[in-house]
C-alpha cells in the first residue's frame, strides 16, 4: 500500500497547541522562578533599608540643628572667609599659574636628585657589603684601600645628592606656601569648615552610600534573577559550629539566620522609629541589648553592658546566634517555617491573617512564645539562681521546690545534663510521730481535702478531683483516706525527749514573744477570707467558721504600708491550728516542745531553734491555741466501720490481692484469681484490710515523697522523670479526651473553660507541649475524662497526680511551666556554660542564693536595700529637697556602728557651702534604708555612696527625698521587722507613729506634715 502524506492528527492544530503548549510552560517557568527569586525576607530587608534612611535623616535634621546651634556663628565666618579666598583665587590667577610652573620645574629637579639618591644610596650598600667581605677574608690592607678610595667617594656624592635634595624641598616648601597665601589659604578654611560639619557630613555620606546600595537603577540591576552576584538583599547568617543541634543519629552545627528579617535587633537607638513611635517588632532592637549586665574596659574599669547580643556583654550575639535561647529553625526565612510561636490568640490571628502562619507539627523545638522565653537560661545556668534578671524563672523554681514537685518528679540526677534537684529536702512534716500530734478525725478530713482546713496548703489534693469525684468512686475513696490514717497511726512511735510543759502559761506574754521572736517571718496568723477558699470548695463553706479578726494579728488591723508584712506564707498560717488537735492538752504539749526544739522532732526541719526556755515556747503554744479554731470548709469522711467505707475496702482489696497477692509475716503469698473473694472475706480481719489498703494507696499516691513515713524510707519516687522534658515530642504523649473534656465544660465570660484559657485551649487542639504540661497542672487527672470505667482503666491505673492550691492561678501554672519547659536535656558545649568563666564568689553567691531562700533568711534580713531613682532628665533639686537649701544633711543620724573603712569621715560640714557642679541631666539611684516617712517626703540613710551634682555623700548620710520625684524599687528581705512598730502600737492602742513634741518638732523644720493616724514611721 502506497504511503500517504495524510497524518492522525491534524498539523495545524498540532502546532496551535504545540504554541500554546510551549508559552504555556515558559510562563510556568517564568513563574517558578520569580516565586523563587522574590522570597518574601526580601520585601523585609527593603522595608528595613526605607526605615534606616528615613531614621538616618532624622539624625541628619538633629545633627544640623545641633550644629546651628553651636557653630553657626563660626561657620558663617568661614564661608565668608572661603568666598573671599576664592575671589582672590581668580584675582591671583596669573601669579598662581607663574608659581604652578616653577612648582612642576622643582618638581622635576625633586624627582631627579630623589632618584639619584636612592640609586647611590644603594651602591653604598653594595660597596659597603664588599668592604664586609674583605674583612671575613682577612684582607685588612685591601679593605683599607678599598673604604678609603670607594666607600668614601660613594658617601661624598651621597651627601652631596642629599643637600641637593634638602633645597629643592626647602624650595618646594616656599612655593607652596606662597601658592597657599595666593590663594588664600583656602584649603585650611575648608578643613576647618569640615571639623564643624563633621557629624552631619558623616550622616549625608552615609545616606549616599544607602541610596546607591540599595535603592538605584544598579541596586535594582543587581537584585535581577540571574545576574545577582552581589545583590543589594542577602541572608544573614550566624554560624555555630559548637552549638549544634541533635538531629537523631547525629549533631550538626547550627545556623541561624533569624537577622536576616530582624535587621535592627542589635543596632542602639531602633527602640522607636523615625517619628518617635515603638519600632516594628521584627526591626526593633533588643530591649536589653545596652544594660542589664557589665563588663572590664581595656582600662580595668567596669562599665554597663547590654544583657544579649551586645559584644561586650556576657550573650554576644556572634558566639550564641539566637535559637539557641529561642528555639525555632534557625535556617528557615519563611516566617511560618522558622517556627514562629504566638504569645497570645491575638497575635496568632494576626499572624495568621498577615503572614499566612501555621503551627509547624514536623520540628522538634519550635520557638518558645515570650510567656516562658526565660526557661532557656535553664540550658546553661544550672543553678538557677544566679540568673536573678529571670524573675519568672527564679518563681517556677521556688514554687517547684517549695510544693515538693521533686517528691514524686526527679530533676538532675546522675547522667542528666541541666539542674539537680536530687538533693532537695521533703517538704512536708514528719508523719512518723504523727499520733501525739492529731485526731485520727482531723487526719481522714485533711487527707481528703487539705484545701478546706488551709485554702493556701503546699499540700495537693488527691480525692475529689476530676478521675474520683463521681458518686460511684466515693467508697473507694472513703476507703482509701481511711487506710492511709489507719497506716499512718498504726505505724506512728512516741517522739523522743518531749517533755511536761508548765502547768501554766500566759498567753498575752506568748503574744509579745510571738512578734519579738520574729514568728512572723515566716508565718502568718490570720482569718481566711472567702475569696481564698478554692473554687471547688465554695459551695461547701461552713457556716461556724467565723473567726475574731481581733484575737489574730489580721492584716487588715495593719497600716497599709506594712500590711503585706503580715502575709507570710513560708511557714503555715497558725490562726485556727488549734483544730488539728486531739485535745487542748496533748497540743499544748506538743506544741511546746515542738517550738522548744523543732528539729528534735524533725531532724529536716526549716524551722529553727529560736533557743527559746521551755517556759517561753509554752506561753507562745498557749497564746496558739487560745485562738478557737474551725474549718472554713466542710469536710466530711464517714468512719472506718460504716457500710460504704467496708465495700469500698473489700473492693480495692480484692483488686490488689488479685494483682499481687498478699504479704503475710515478711513472706508474699499468691492468691488464685478463683479464690480471692474468699480470702478477703474470711481471712482478713478489718485491720488487715486497713493496713494492707493503707500501705498500697500511699505506695500508689507516693505519699513518701514529701513526708517522713515509717516503712517508705528507701521507697522510689513515683513520677515521670522531667530531665529532657522541655524537648520530649508531643507524640508522646497521652493526650487522651482532653478535646471532649473541655468541650463538655460551660464556658466563662473570658472564653476560658474550667479555668483553662482560650489560648491553651488550642495549644491542647494543636497537641503542642505547652498546652499538655498547662492543662497537665491546671487539672492534672483531666486527662482520663471518659476511661474511669473499670472495664476501660483499674482503679490503681488511673492516674494520680494531684492538684495543687495554685492550680486555679494561670500565673503561678506559668511560672512551673518556665521551669519545667527548661528542662530540655541539651547537652551545651563548656565554653559557654558559666562555669566556663564564673569565678568563685559568683558561685558563691548562686549557691549561697538558694540556702538564704531555703531557710527563708529574708524574712527577717535584709540582703538589699530599697533604691529611690531619679530618671534622668527630672532636675534634681526637684528630688533631692536638700538641695535647695545647700545640702542641710542631718549627719546626727549617722549610725555609730559603721566600719571605719566604710566611712571616710564627714564629707560636708553643714555650716560650709559645698561646690555642686551643674545639672548634667543625668538620672541618680540612692540606696539606703528609709528612716523617716511623711506625707510628701522621705529620709533616706545611705548604705552606699552616691555622688550627685559632682559631690558625694558618704555612708550613713541623710538625704530626704521628695517622693512623688522618684521611683522606689523594693527592698529584698526584712519583711518581718517592718511590721514590729505597727504591731506594738495597735497592742498599746497608739493609733498615731508619733507622738510628743520631739516629733512635731522634727516635722515643723521644713514645714512637714505627718501622714495620717495608724501610718507607720518606717
Amino acid at each position: 500500500m502506497p504511503a500517504t502524506e495524510e497524518t492522525y492528527r491534524s498539523q495545524p492544530t498540532l502546532h496551535v497547541v504545540f504554541a500554546i503548549s510551549s508559552i504555556a510552560m515558559t510562563l510556568v517557568i517564568v513563574w517558578m522562578i520569580m516565586a523563587d527569586h522574590l522570597r518574601p525576607w526580601k520585601n523585609v530587608q527593603r522595608e528595613f533599608h526605607r526605615i534606616e534612611e528615613a531614621k538616618l535623616k532624622v539624625s541628619e535634621k538633629e545633627k544640623l540643628r545641633l550644629q546651628t546651634e553651636k557653630f553657626a556663628t563660626q561657620i558663617k565666618q568661614l564661608d565668608v572667609q572661603i568666598s573671599e579666598a576664592e575671589q582672590l583665587e581668580y584675582k591671583n590667577a596669573a601669579d598662581i599659574r607663574k608659581v604652578d610652573a616653577e612648582l612642576r620645574q622643582v618638581g622635576g629637579q625633586k624627582d631627579k636628585l630623589d632618584t639619584a639618591k636612592k640609586f647611590q644610596k644603594a651602591e653604598l650598600d653594595s660597596v659597603r657589603s664588599l668592604y664586609d667581605g674583605m674583612i671575613d677574608r682577612d684582607e685588612k690592607r685591601e679593605a683599607r684601600i678599598y673604604r678609603d678610595t670607594i666607600i668614601v667617594e660613594c658617601e661624598r656624592k651621597l651627601l652631596e645628592y642629599s643637600e641637593g635634595l634638602e633645597k629643592v624641598e626647602a624650595q618646594e616648601k616656599e612655593l607652596k606656601a606662597k601658592k597657599e597665601a595666593l590663594l588664600g589659604h583656602v584649603d585650611d578654611l575648608k578643613k576647618k569648615r569640615e571639623t564643624l560639619t563633621r557629624d552631619a557630613d558623616r550622616v549625608k555620606r552615609t545616606i549616599k552610600q544607602k541610596e546607591e546600595q540599595f535603592f538605584g537603577l544598579a541596586a535594582w540591576l543587581r537584585s535581577l534573577p540571574g545576574i545577582d552576584l552581589m545583590p543589594p538583599d542577602k541572608i544573614q547568617q550566624i554560624s555555630l559550629p559548637d552549638l549544634t543541634i541533635n538531629y537523631n543519629f547525629k549533631d550538626v552545627p547550627r545556623y541561624d539566620r533569624c537577622t536576616t528579617c530582624h535587621q535592627g535587633i542589635d543596632r542602639l537607638g531602633y527602640e522607636t522609629d523615625a517619628d518617635g513611635k515603638p519600632m516594628k517588632t521584627v526591626f526593633a532592637a533588643h530591649p536589653h541589648l545596652s544594660d542589664g549586665a557589665t563588663a572590664i574596659d581595656p582600662r580595668g574599669n567596669v562599665v554597663k553592658a547590654g544583657l544579649y547580643l551586645d559584644g561586650n556583654g556576657p550573650h554576644k550575639i556572634n558566639s550564641f546566634g539566637c535559637t539557641i535561647c529561642h528555639g525555632g529553625q534557625g535556617s528557615g526565612t519563611d516566617f511560618t517555617y522558622a517556627s514562629h510561636t504566638p504569645n497570645d490568640l491575638k497575635q496568632k490571628h494576626e499572624w495568621e491573617h498577615t503572614n499566612n502562619w501555621q503551627e509547624i507539627h514536623h520540628w522538634d523545638e519550635p520557638m518558645l512564645p515570650s510567656r516562658f522565653m526565660e526557661s532557656s537560661c535553664l540550658k546553661c545556668h544550672h543553678d538557677v539562681t544566679d540568673v536573678p534578671q529571670a524573675k519568672k524563672l527564679q518563681a517556677g523554681f521556688e514554687r517547684i521546690t517549695k510544693y515538693g514537685c521533686t517528691g514524686c518528679h526527679t530533676i538532675g540526677g546522675e547522667g542528666a545534663f541541666g539542674p539537680d534537684l536530687t538533693d532537695e529536702r521533703q517538704v512536708g512534716p514528719n508523719l512518723g510521730h504523727l499520733a501525739s500530734k492529731v485526731s485520727r478525725d482531723w487526719t481522714a478530713k485533711w487527707i481528703k481535702n487539705p484545701h478546706a482546713f488551709r485554702p493556701d496548703s503546699r499540700m495537693p489534693r488527691f480525692y475529689g478531683v476530676s478521675n474520683n469525684d463521681s458518686p460511684a468512686d466515693a467508697p473507694k475513696n472513703d476507703a482509701e483516706i481511711q487506710a492511709i490514717t489507719h497506716y499512718l497511726f498504726a505505724t506512728s512511735k512516741p517522739p523522743v525527749g518531749f517533755v511536761d510543759p508548765p502547768a501554766k502559761s500566759d498567753p498575752a506574754k506568748g503574744k509579745e514573744l510571738f512578734l519579738q521572736k520574729g514568728c512572723m517571718a515566716c508565718h502568718s496568723h490570720r482569718p481566711y477570707d472567702k475569696g481564698e477558699v478554692q473554687r471547688a470548695d465554695r459551695g461547701q463553706i461552713n457556716p461556724k467558721y467565723q473567726p475574731d479578726a481581733t484575737a489574730t494579728l489580721d492584716p487588715s488591723g495593719f497600716p497599709e504600708s506594712v500590711r503585706s508584712y503580715a502575709k507570710a506564707d513560708f511557714g503555715p498560717n497558725l490562726s485556727n491550728i488549734s483544730a488539728k488537735f486531739k485535745s487542748h492538752t496533748e497540743g499544748y504539749k506538743w506544741l511546746a516542745n515542738w517550738i522548744k526544739s523543732p528539729e528534735a522532732y524533725h531532724p529536716k526541719s526549716l524551722m529553727p531553734n529560736l533557743q527559746l526556755t521551755m517556759e517561753d515556747s509554752a506561753n507562745i503554744a498557749a497564746w496558739i491555741l487560745s485562738v478557737p479554731g474551725e474549718w472554713p470548709v466542710l469536710v466530711d469522711v464517714p468512719a472506718a466501720d460504716s457500710p460504704t467505707v467496708k465495700e469500698g475496702l473489700d473492693e480495692l482489696v480484692r483488686l490488689y490481692v488479685s494483682k499481687g497477692g498478699y504479704k503475710r509475716n515478711g513472706k508474699l503469698e499468691s492468691v488464685p484469681l478463683s479464690k480471692v473473694d474468699d480470702f478477703v472475706a474470711t481471712e482478713l480481719s478489718q485491720e488487715d484490710k486497713l493496713l494492707f489498703l493503707g500501705e498500697k494507696t500511699i505506695s500508689r499516691l507516693g505519699c513518701f515523697g514529701c513526708h517522713n513515713i515509717n516503712g517508705f524510707e528507701t521507697a522510689k519516687p513515683i513520677g515521670t522523670p522531667l530531665n529532657g522534658w522541655g524537648t520530649k515530642s508531643p507524640t508522646k504523649l497521652d493526650y487522651g479526651h482532653i478535646a471532649e473534656y473541655l468541650i463538655d465544660k460551660n464556658e466563662d465570660e473570658d472564653k476560658a473553660r474550667d479555668g483553662t484559657d482560650e489560648y491553651f485551649q488550642e495549644q491542647l487542639e494543636d497537641h503542642t507541649r505547652a498546652g499538655f504540661l498547662y492543662q497537665k497542672l491546671h487539672r492534672p487527672r483531666s486527662y482520663d475524662y471518659a476511661k474511669t470505667n473499670e472495664d476501660i482503666k483499674a482503679w490503681d491505673e488511673r492516674l494520680r497526680m494531684p492538684q495543687f492550691a495554685w492550680a486555679d492561678k494561670p500565673e503561678a501554672v506559668e511560672e512551673v511551666m518556665t521551669f519545667v519547659l527548661g528542662l530540655t536535656g541539651e547537652k551545651i558545649a563548656s565554653k559557654y556554660l558559666p562555669k566556663s568563666h564564673y569565678n568563685p564568689s559568683q558561685f558563691a553567691v548562686a549557691q549561697g542564693t538558694k540556702l538564704l531562700n531555703r531557710y527563708n533568711c529574708t524574712g527577717c534580713h535584709v540582703v538589699d536595700m530599697p533604691k529611690y531613682t531619679v530618671a534622668a532628665g527630672k532636675p534634681l533639686e526637684e528630688a533631692f529637697t536638700d538641695l535647695k537649701t545647700n545640702v542641710k544633711v542631718a549627719y546626727n543620724g549617722r549610725a555609730n556602728d559603721y566600719l571605719k573603712e566604710f566611712s571616710a569621715g564627714l564629707t560636708y560640714d553643714p555650716k560650709t557651702t559645698p561646690e555642686l557642679t551643674p545639672d548634667d541631666g543625668q538620672g541618680v539611684t540612692i540606696e539606703g534604708m528609709p528612716i523617716g516617712v511623711f506625707e510628701d517626703e522621705l529620709t533616706v540613710q545611705l548604705w552606699k555612696p552616691v555622688t550627685i551634682r559632682g559631690f558625694t555623700f558618704q555612708v550613713g548620710d541623710n538625704l530626704t527625698l521628695d517622693k512623688t520625684k522618684v521611683t522606689k524599687t523594693e527592698a529584698e528581705g526584712g519583711t518581718s521587722p517592718g511590721s514590729m512598730p505597727a504591731i506594738k502600737r495597735r497592742r498599746r492602742g497608739v493609733t498615731s507613729p508619733r507622738s510628743g513634741t520631739d516629733c512635731h518638732r522634727r516635722c515643723s523644720v521644713k514645714g512637714r506634715r505627718c501622714k495620717p493616724p495608724g501610718s507607720p514611721r518606717s
